[in-house]
């Protein structure tokens, strides 16, 4: 009787701890589409890799406040992986939201260029059509860890936003071989070592049609066994180095001002000690 109720008290602990660490999964059968007008679904073609060839390409929209946006091309994918920036303090909304995707059954679907463009220009006039998906979470190794399940492999873009990933530094861990382009926000720039730069260093660099800097990594490979691969990016207004150089010319200045000063100060109490001795003892200098 007694190994009885240790054995159900067990299970009710294991059943608690479970619940705890996953949470049940969403289903999402009728979504109700957000605007894909907040997402700039460009198709991306690495030239470097195989010429005119579709990849999985992760493409990270960040802004001057503490969201992100991401846009996916993939090429008969069933989940996508998303593991947040870690937060000592985060806001009690969701972590995710207004999900769009693109897509198509990649059984029926051709990783071509004409085929992102027919995906893109359904998102113009309003074409798009509810695809199924799930959510689910999971805490692994003290990460959230969010997932987008298919029921079938599927070939288009997907694309969402991430809440609460604080600003000017963005951390991106890799989930899977692909293409990773880093959109920086306009008035904003990167690469200085002491206001923030771009981790590993990228594989190009340019601006784009609205003067936006635009960072590559043409093939990052994910290691399963290693959960440190990732990216990260420090990036800074445009005014911030003219600025610390300002003010680190006026620091400069104000410590010169205050080591002439002590100098003077200095020589001025020598000199009235020297006085002072004179007038006591009656001698000379």
């Amino acid at each position: 009787m007694r190994l009885k109720t240790v054995c159900i008290l067990a299970i009710m602990v294991l059943t608690a701890l479970i619940a705890g660490c996953i949470d049940d999964l969403v289903p999402v059968e009728d979504p109700e589409i957000p605007d894909p007008g907040i997402y700039e679904f460009e198709i991306f073609i690495d030239e470097t890799i195989e010429p005119g060839t579709v990849q999985n390409t992760t493409s990270i929209y960040l802004t001057d406040n503490d969201t992100v946006r991401i846009v996916h091309m993939v090429i008969s994918t069933s989940r996508i992986e998303i593991i947040p920036m870690e937060r000592l303090i985060r806001s009690s909304g969701d972590t995710i939201g207004d999900i769009v995707i693109l897509a198509a059954p990649s059984n029926t679907t051709e990783p071509t260029v004409d085929t992102f463009s027919r995906f893109a220009k359904d998102s113009e006039i309003n074409e798009l059509k509810a695809t199924e998906y799930t959510v689910s979470e999971e805490i692994r190794r003290g990460r959230e860890h969010i997932y987008l399940d298919f029921e079938e492999p599927v070939t288009g873009f997907v694309a969402y936003t991430l809440f609460d990933q604080g600003q000017q530094d963005f951390m991106y861990t890799l989930t899977s071989p692909e293409i990773v382009r880093v959109v920086i926000p306009e008035k904003y720039t990167t690469g200085n070592r002491v206001l923030g730069y771009p981790r590993p260093d990228p594989d190009e660099r340019f601006q784009d049609e609205n003067g936006r800097d635009v960072i590559i990594w043409h093939r990052l490979d994910h290691d399963p066994e290693n959960s440190r691969e990732f990216i990260s990016v420090g990036y800074y207004s445009r005014s911030a180095p003219s600025i610390l150089t300002y003010s680190t010319l006026i620091l400069i200045f104000g410590a010169m001002i205050i080591i002439v000063n002590y100098y003077r100060n200095r020589k001025k109490i020598k000199k009235m000690k020297e006085d002072m001795d004179y007038q006591i003892n009656g001698k000379d200098k």
